[in-house]
């Protein structure tokens, strides 16, 4: 069979729209599912990213937390060795602020190193019923002037 110049050139052109319309079908066929597969891949890393952005919210307020409860720690600790302090400080100053007086040994002024602790003895030797021990002898209050 011999074909004709025509018909052979209708063959070709049969044949390139045949070969257009299978690569259309193909296209078609294949292109949502490929389409389908990259917004499925899309979502998995919007969900992942939102995933993270969570685990992270979660871990700041972790740290956070940490930092404040570390911190009030801290203050306690601080306030109790202020209280502690202030307390020593209080012993300390009573501890010598108020010496010990035997009031029944006789006391002279050149038995202290000024007027004013002299005076302070014979108050006290006063108010505990042994008298002023001849410290003050023009009475006006005042020891050794």
């Amino acid at each position: 069979m011999v074909l004709f110049p025509k018909e052979k050139e209708k063959t070709y052109v049969k044949g390139i729209i045949l070969l257009i319309i299978l690569i259309l079908l193909l296209i078609f066929s294949i292109g949502p599912c490929i389409y389908k597969k990259h917004i499925a891949e899309m979502n998995k890393t919007k969900l992942e990213e939102k995933q993270r952005e969570i685990e992270a919210a979660k871990y700041n307020k972790e740290v956070q937390e940490n930092m404040q409860k570390t911190q009030e720690k801290i203050q306690k600790e601080q306030t109790k060795r202020n209280v502690e302090e202030d307390e020593s400080k209080k012993n300390k100053t009573d501890e010598y602020s108020t010496p010990i007086y035997n009031f029944k040994e006789d006391k002279d002024c050149s038995d202290f190193s000024n007027s004013s602790a002299a005076t302070r003895f014979m108050k006290k030797s006063i108010a505990a019923g042994f008298g002023d021990h001849r410290l003050d002898r023009n009475k006006d209050g005042i020891a050794c002037n």
